[in-house]
């Protein structure tokens, strides 16, 4: 299971669909980016590539199925999602994701020896 952010259009729709909180939604076949399946990013400020921040929702969701990923773009068949954010909820899940990556990021240049 991997976790992530999805936008939407304000009430939690997207394209045509409309999503609840704490629902999951499955589809049968095969997710291909662009075309069909359940788009999320793994960063939350990413998904302000393709969504306005003032005009839309967002939501933290965890994908349960299959998936593909291109970028910072990933699409899968089986989503659910977990929260609806609102503004401060967004900023926080932002930094907090920031952070993460930089711990990683420290770790594996300790494992390395490699500073700057």
């Amino acid at each position: 299971m991997k976790t992530g952010f999805k936008a939407f259009n304000k009430g939690l729709k997207c394209r045509d669909l409309q999503y609840e909180e704490n629902k999951e939604y499955k589809i049968k076949c095969t997710p291909v980016l662009c075309e069909n399946g359940f788009h999320y990013c793994e960063n939350p400020l990413d998904t302000l590539d393709y969504y306005d921040l003032c005009d839309s929702e967002f939501a933290e969701i965890e994908d349960h199925g299959k998936s593909e990923t291109d970028g910072n773009k990933t699409v899968t068949n089986h989503i659910k999602i977990k929260a609806k954010l609102d503004f401060k909820g967004f900023v926080k899940a932002s930094i907090d994701f920031l952070f993460e990556k930089i711990k990683i990021d420290d770790k594996i240049q300790a494992a390395s020896g490699n500073y700057s």
